[in-house]
């Protein structure tokens, strides 16, 4: 692990305080490579819950309860996503 990946791990160039975090997230095309990063991965994670719930839950009324709820979480997810990055 020393030798294969600690010379990747640059300290240097990691935010080490809120300043610098701040300073990394103000450029726009961050916040909307990290905006884009999160919306594919709620993308996949309704993809597979509907998957999940499609093998595990057989009454066709129960999983469409499931699914409208997991969906208007992956909807507040989104929305308190771009509060973060917008409101910093």
């Amino acid at each position: 692990y020393y030798f294969t990946l600690k010379p990747l791990n640059n300290d240097a160039l990691q935010p080490n305080n809120h300043a610098a975090w701040r300073a990394l997230f103000a450029a726009p095309w961050m916040r909307i490579a990290t905006f884009l990063f999160f919306l594919s991965l709620f993308v996949h994670a309704w993809l597979g819950v509907s998957d999940v719930f499609k093998d595990y839950i057989f009454n066709k009324t129960w999983r469409a309860y499931a699914q409208f709820i997991a969906d208007v979480l992956l909807l507040i997810y989104a929305v308190w996503l771009s509060y973060i990055l917008w409101n910093l």
